[in-house]
């Protein structure tokens, strides 16, 4: 297609590829009026065998009932926490939970996170920092600068963003910015960062609104260096799926993600992965009869 930004540019191989792998019916050729799809970053249409599958359960609800289906089907569910724990490269599926979206997963455990280093903060009398990248989802802001708020002795920073050769921000986050940070050389308001203070360090992967990458495994390495005292929470919603997330070489504690994009599955599927070494230092923000602490 000429005369359109390289960024846009769709050569007709790539078009001719794209129908041959997209197997919904909404994109099948054969309809004239079908769409190709390519919003994946937003939510992915599923494809047939999908569908099915969720349809197929639906009936056999309304033939044996909500309880009697979930038990019916009690070892596939079992084993998408092996095939979740699998393509993240985690542990165990022990490591993993299913939730409803992928901001849930994300808060469930920030708040678990938080809560961890408020109990420490007032057993000795300190100050908390929670680090954040500039391009970080909205809600996870919203989340962060609230508990601050509600909470003394907290103060939410954000981890400045790497400047392009023209002087303007790329968005993506400052590897040097962030060394001073732990480091304990970088200043706010003339006052030196304390990197004692740093409770958890939250990076999203590949930010909502824009197209940067931001090199979550050089952070998690150097977090790893510096600061080992601090939870780093990596939200991956729009990259699993289309790149590959180790979270082992990322080194991160906890990491969020989403079915509903490039995984290509129904929306509100869900998943979060945290570290199996720090499990038994959290508490579950939200509990019930199956993770009620005694």
């Amino acid at each position: 297609i000429s005369g359109l930004k390289p960024r846009i540019v769709f050569s007709f191989f790539h078009l001719q590829r794209s129908r041959r792998f997209h197997t919904t019916t909404a994109c099948k050729m054969s309809d004239p009026s079908s769409v190709i799809h390519f919003n994946h970053a937003g939510a992915s249409p599923s494809p047939d065998s999908v569908i099915q599958k969720v349809v197929d359960h639906m009936y056999l609800e309304q033939r044996l009932g909500g309880y009697a289906a979930a038990e019916d089907a009690k070892e596939e569910l079992g084993q998408v926490y092996e095939r979740t724990a699998k393509l993240l490269h985690a542990g165990s599926p022990a490591e993993i939970a299913l939730v409803e979206s992928s901001t849930v997963a994300w808060t469930r455990l920030f708040y678990a996170m938080v809560e961890y280093h408020e109990r420490l903060r007032k057993e000795n009398n300190t100050k908390k920092t929670i680090l954040i990248s500039e391009a970080e989802y909205a809600a996870q802001v919203v989340a962060a600068t609230k508990f601050t708020r509600e909470h003394e002795g907290w103060t939410v920073v954000p981890i400045p963003s790497a400047v392009s050769g023209d002087g303007t921000s790329t968005g993506v986050v400052d590897m040097l910015a962030l060394k001073s940070m732990l480091e304990g050389t970088y200043k706010i308001h003339g006052e030196p960062l304390d990197p004692d203070s740093i409770a958890i360090v939250c990076v999203t992967h590949v930010p909502t609104n824009s197209g940067i990458i931001n090199p979550v495994r050089d952070i998690g390495e150097l977090l790893h260096e510096y600061n080992s005292n601090s939870f780093y929470l990596v939200d991956a919603c729009q990259s699993v799926g289309q790149m590959d997330v180790n979270v082992k070489k990322l080194r991160c504690h906890g990491l969020c993600g989403t079915g509903r994009k490039y995984l290509r599955a129904p929306r509100g599927t869900g998943f979060l992965y945290v570290d199996e070494d720090i499990v038994s230092l959290l508490e579950p923000s939200h509990i019930d009869h199956a993770c009620a602490p005694i």
